[in-house]
């Protein structure tokens, strides 16, 4: 039939695309969240009016 099929799809076309994906409006309200776990704790204030930040402890 004369068709051929071929899969390339360079690097940088796949990283644009999940940029793009990354500020579509699903996803950005996840960021906060998304930071909030990666920092590992949450912010508390002591009686002193000093932030402490309690970050998990690994095994």
């Amino acid at each position: 039939m004369g068709f051929s099929v071929e899969t390339g799809v360079s690097a940088i076309t796949v990283f644009l695309q999940g940029i793009l994906s990354f500020f579509s409006p699903c996803v950005l309200p996840l960021v906060p969240l998304y930071i909030g776990y990666l920092a590992g704790g949450t912010k508390t204030v002591g009686s002193d009016g000093i932030i402490h930040y309690q970050r998990k402890k690994s095994c």
